[in-house]
């Protein structure tokens, strides 16, 4: 080993250590260094330069697993990604016998793998928790970077202060409102190992992190990231209840009460909390009352027409479903929808009607299949799957309202998401006798 490459493995060590073995010096360099760029450049970066590091921390990674190819053998994680390339490869085939024009036109093969990239990520992280919350730091800065330099700002601002729903440029607030949801949920989540620093430096600049996430979360006005927070919050306590058996349960549902009675009146005395819970309400229970055959395209009449529609193409291919891109044409070829709708909405507001259109039944089932195994080994293996849970139930509710998974959204935050407890059952994996570096 050089003198170079021993400084560079012993700040490797120090800065972004691993709990096993993840490749060479300058592999491991390349790798980590990549996957800390395209977290951070990701939300202020056009595609034609965030893919670049991306594709490299990828290679790096296939790099890596094929130095050690005699120490792996592949298991279901590997089996997983295999079926998500073919999948929607026999599916087009299928679907291209039946009708070549939509087959073509509505294809899209690489979606489902791409819910997979959380693998190579929670490689570079090394089993380490500390090395996730660094990385969870750095696409909340990319997040706030994203926000400050779009010219969107100014204009996002004015709408606020007028009691307006902000749009700070990042596709539209329910996507801006789901990254704080994420980083706040985050940074709830390790409490206690974030304040356990004792450089003042390091305490104020979490705390920083923590406000302004949580800000952010409350400024977007998304109802559905605010139901989000919530669930995901309640699943937390509960999970921490029932692992922390020394706490009382008595005192512990005091607790829960006292904080729901008390946070419900402060939160509702905001009149822009108010106004738009009131809103929602109304719009719904419109739909709800309504005397008319037809629902105006307000939040909540958007997602319930575009559902309806959704359904119809639902019942003729209900297991391998259209391709992606027929989600476009469910709104344009509506007859129901409006002439603005048509020009605006190019997705379902619902990210599991999105994965039945574009891969049926079939692939929706998959998919619950997989995070439902990734799940159970966090479960039974690691030591964060209470956060894990938190945040997967918070993925789990405001996909019902909006479309992220299937959109390059999802798959950047649930590569961040999924990279915390898969790189701690790498740990696992690697440590034992019969090494599966990818289980």
């Amino acid at each position: 080993m050089t003198n170079l490459q021993s400084k560079l493995q012993n700040t490797i060590d120090k800065y972004f250590p691993s709990e096993y073995h993840r490749g060479g010096t300058y592999l491991t360099a390349i790798g980590i260094i990549s996957t800390l760029i395209s977290i951070f450049i990701k939300l202020f970066t056009p595609i034609s330069v965030n893919r670049f590091p991306e594709s490299v921390m990828v290679i790096a990674f296939l790099i890596a697993i094929y130095q050690q190819r005699k120490h792996i053998k592949p298991g279901m994680t590997f089996l997983l990604i295999a079926i998500s390339i073919i999948m929607p490869i026999v599916f087009f085939g299928i679907n291209y016998i039946r009708d070549p024009i939509t087959a073509v036109k509505y294809m899209d093969l690489d979606k489902l793998v791409k819910l997979f990239m959380f693998v190579p990520v929670a490689w570079w992280l090394g089993g380490k928790l500390d090395n996730w919350l660094i990385l969870v730091a750095i696409f909340f800065l990319g997040l706030l970077i994203a926000i400050i330099t779009n010219p969107a700002l100014p204009d996002a601002m004015y709408i606020l202060s007028t009691g307006g729903v902000p749009q700070f440029g990042l596709r539209n607030h329910q996507h801006e409102a789901a990254y704080f949801g994420y980083s706040f949920l985050a940074f709830v989540c390790f409490l206690s190992r974030i304040y356990s620093a004792k450089s003042i430096a390091l305490l104020s600049f979490w705390t920083a992190c923590i406000l302004l996430s949580l800000l952010g979360v409350i400024i977007t006005q998304s109802r559905g990231v605010w139901l989000g927070t919530i669930v995901a919050l309640t699943v937390f306590w509960i999970l921490k209840l029932y692992t922390n058996k020394s706490t009382s349960y008595k005192k512990a549902l005091l607790t829960f009460i006292v904080v729901i009675v008390t946070s419900t009146p402060l939160l509702l005395s905001s009149n822009l909390v108010k106004e738009r819970i009131m809103k929602g309400y109304s719009q719904l229970s419109e739909i709800i009352l309504r005397k008319e055959e037809k629902i105006s395209y307000t939040s909540v009449g958007t997602r319930i027409n575009t559902w309806i529609d959704a359904s119809e193409w639902i019942k003729k291919r209900p297991l391998i479903g259209w391709g992606l891109w027929a989600r476009k044409d469910i709104i344009t070829q509506s007859e129901k929808a409006t002439e603005w709708a048509k020009k605006h909405y190019g997705h379902l507001h619902n990210s599991y009607l999105e994965i039945i259109i574009a891969y049926g039944f079939i692939g929706l089932i998959f998919l619950v299949f997989s995070y439902a195994w990734l799940a159970k080994q966090i479960i039974s293996t690691t030591t964060v799957w209470v956060s894990t849970l938190c945040l997967l139930s918070f993925t789990a509710t405001i996909n019902i309202f909006e479309s992220y998974l299937l959109m390059w959204n999802g798959v950047y935050t649930i590569s961040i998401i999924l990279a915390l407890p898969y790189c701690f059952y790498l740990t696992i994996s690697q440590n034992k006798s019969t090494s599966d570096a990818i289980p």
